[in-house]
């Protein structure tokens, strides 16, 4: 099955078993104990198990797997069923790799598969179809379909209830309410999580607790409560360092870089930035990564080092769009147009801030849309468009205000400001 390549001392799947297989004109002989499709099939199974985080493992079979899989799906439509289970292990590997690699489309087929697969088994699926369900509303969400990631929520949930599986329904209450705070229901969502994080502490389970930590401390910030937010990130740290999950370390820092940033403290933003990246260096891990450049861009834009921050954002913006992270991306236009203005350009940042803008809107984020709007404001005022800066203003207000956003004070004053502006020109003409 394997042949081994001494140079890179690494193992590969031998391709005369597949070249064989895909050459079938008939379905295998299921009945045979070494039938050899049945058997590279758990092969591939068993690896992708294994290396399902490893991405440069899977990378070197890649290909083969969906080549192998596609045809037991074809066998699979003239009625041999025998090997479902392990296609529904196989599908679910591959739809979360190809998910955390970006392709987004790619991964939604071979979701939908394992949910055809899951479904069809009926009561047979047992806690496959609750976990499946949840991560298809993952990749949902991922494309800004959040009432379609709400429908498939709640219904892994409805069945981890109906389970008794506690562990599923925490995990599903967690993802209830992170979904809950992207669609800016701050109250339901705290609620959610604060169940969560009842039944994981009563479980024992501190990774998951941590992890409710994590999103509850992103809807205080979110809130103004930058000290309850604070408190629950270095918890949640804690946690984390604890069980040397350095990941969720790298994301505490980084988060926790944020809030100084918000507070002003951009010294102890840089200090954890730092200690955030020298850990992603070791993890190579891009997600880390491009958060880290893109609030490091942030850093020299308060800092006035706007050159190197314009080089930070033009190396961030195709990373942005090559991964089609659209919330990533708006951020990454917002913060260039904020070097734009501040050079000069005033243009160039309309340009970004209107895409920006556009790209919030298109998945739902108001929120994020009404504080781009604000500078979007701000720059037309400056331009001598005041009608227009009014409507930009007000608009942002409308939405700040409707979910309860601490910052949605500052935009009343910036809209007062910008009527009293309006007032005083209109009285100064003859």
């Amino acid at each position: 099955m394997l042949d081994y390549h001494q140079a890179i001392s690494t193992y590969s799947f031998h391709q005369l078993p597949l070249e064989s297989i895909i050459s079938q004109r008939t379905e295998p002989n299921i009945g045979t104990t070494h039938c050899a499709p049945i058997l590279l099939l758990l092969y591939y199974e068993a690896y992708f198990e294994e290396n399902e985080q490893h991405f440069a493992a899977i990378d070197r079979c890649f290909e083969n797997a969906v080549l192998l899989m596609d045809q037991f799906w074809q066998w699979r439509d003239v009625g041999i069923t025998d090997w479902d289970e392990i296609l529904v292990s196989l599908f679910s590997h591959m739809g979360y790799y190809v998910e955390s690699r970006g392709h987004i489309e790619i991964g939604q087929l071979w979701h939908d598969r394992t949910l055809h697969l899951l479904r069809a088994a009926g009561d047979g699926a047992g806690i496959g179809l609750t976990v499946s369900l949840g991560r298809k509303a993952s990749l949902v969400e991922s494309r800004g379909d959040f009432n379609g990631a709400k429908t498939l929520y709640n219904e892994a949930f409805e069945r981890a209830k109906s389970s008794g599986n506690q562990r599923h329904v925490s995990w599903l209450l967690h993802e209830l309410g992170s979904l809950e705070m992207q669609r800016h229901n701050p109250t339901e969502a705290r609620r959610l999580l604060q169940h969560s994080m009842r039944i994981n502490h009563s479980l024992g389970n501190q990774k998951a607790l941590a992890s409710s930590m994590h999103v509850l401390a992103m809807i205080e910030r979110n809130q103004g409560n930058f000290d309850e937010a604070a408190r629950l990130l270095n918890a949640s740290l804690q946690i984390k360092e604890s069980l040397d999950d350095q990941r969720g370390v790298a994301v505490a820092l980084f988060q926790l870089a944020i809030l100084s940033e918000n507070q002003g403290n951009l010294t102890e933003a840089r200090k954890l930035l730092q200690r955030s990246m020298q850990i992603n260096d070791s993890l190579l891990d891009h997600r880390i990564f491009v958060g880290s450049l893109s609030l490091l861009a942030g850093l020299e834009t308060i800092d006035g080092n706007f050159s190197e921050a314009r080089r930070l954002l033009m190396r961030l913006i195709p990373i942005n769009e090559t991964m089609n992270d659209r919330p990533a991306l708006s951020v990454s236009m917002y913060r260039l147009g904020i070097v734009e203005r501040n050079t000069g350009n005033p243009l160039e940042a309309r340009r970004l801030w209107e895409r920006s803008i556009e790209i919030h809107e298109g998945f739902d984020d108001d929120v994020g849309a009404a504080f781009v709007k604000l500078h979007l404001a701000e720059l037309e005022l400056s331009e001598g468009n005041g009608t227009r800066a009014l409507e930009l203003a007000q608009h942002s207000v409308r939405d700040l205000e409707r979910v309860g956003y601490a910052q949605a004070e500052d935009a009343r004053k910036i809209v007062t400001r910008i009527k009293e502006i309006l007032a005083n020109d209109a009285g100064t003409r003859p």
